[in-house]
């Protein structure tokens, strides 16, 4: 994984949103960013992409957290039954697929 975060500054971006939106925690990101810097797993200029992902994901949670439940269940069906409609590769349909039957479910 550290390889593919290597090869670009929207790869690293994306991996920063997707590590903070599951792991909450800024200082822990920074933890980690800090030791595998250290490490030499990676390199000191994707260190702020992913730093500013960490951060985008974690605020996009606070602001999804805001709004009403049912207001973000029926983002998440909407946006999913948009993004399985438009899905080229039956991996991430099926992924969608599931996301859009969450949605409904909820």
């Amino acid at each position: 994984m550290v390889s593919t975060v290597d090869r670009s500054c929207f790869r690293s971006l994306g991996f920063g949103i997707l590590s903070g939106v599951l792991r909450q925690s800024a200082t822990a990101a920074l933890a980690i960013l800090a030791s595998m810097t250290v490490a030499g797993l990676i390199a000191a200029e994707q260190v702020f992409p992913i730093m500013a992902g960490f951060n985008f994901g974690i605020t996009f949670l606070v602001f999804i957290a805001t709004f009403d439940a049912k207001l973000n269940i029926l983002f998440v069906a909407g946006i999913s039954g948009i993004a399985m409609h438009f899905s080229r590769q039956q991996r991430t349909s099926t992924f969608w697929a599931i996301l859009f039957g969450l949605g409904l479910r909820l």
